[in-house]
């Protein structure tokens, strides 16, 4: 594998987890209402301080960390799981035969998240990437 064929499948593994996990419907509405409220104080012109910072708890929550010990055993699946999908994006690339440059993978990279959001934009489940420096 070369580095190009490395970055799509790592590209693809982590989106896979994005997307099995907007099949919860309570990270789904979470995330809605989340981008709701975000849209209603970015169509404010001059925010006040107060509107900044609800902004910026709404866009970075703020969770205190616990540690547990089932922490470990998720993380353990987890890892597990992005192996698994890895092998076998991995094996379907190399089905295929192609032959991925590296400039071809980081022009995969930055043009899907793109697009992926567009889409999601539609359902309001869109995530900020790139496309906010082209505004």
């Amino acid at each position: 594998m070369n580095v190009g064929e490395i970055l799509i499948v790592v590209f693809l593994s982590y989106y896979s987890f994005f997307f099995f996990s907007l099949l919860k419907s309570k990270t789904r509405k979470d995330m809605q209402t989340a981008n709701i409220k975000m849209d209603e104080l970015r169509s404010v012109p001059v925010k006040t301080l107060e509107e900044q910072k609800a902004f910026l708890d709404i866009k970075y929550p703020k969770n205190k960390f616990k540690f547990k010990k089932e922490m470990i055993y998720q993380v353990l699946i987890s890892m597990g799981c992005f192996i698994v999908l890895f092998q076998f994006y991995k094996l379907q690339l190399l089905s295929l035969g192609w032959n991925i440059r590296a400039w071809h993978g980081i022009l995969f990279v930055i043009i899907t998240p793109i697009i992926m959001n567009m889409i999601l934009k539609k359902f309001n489940l869109q995530k900020s990437d790139i496309s906010v420096f082209f505004r």
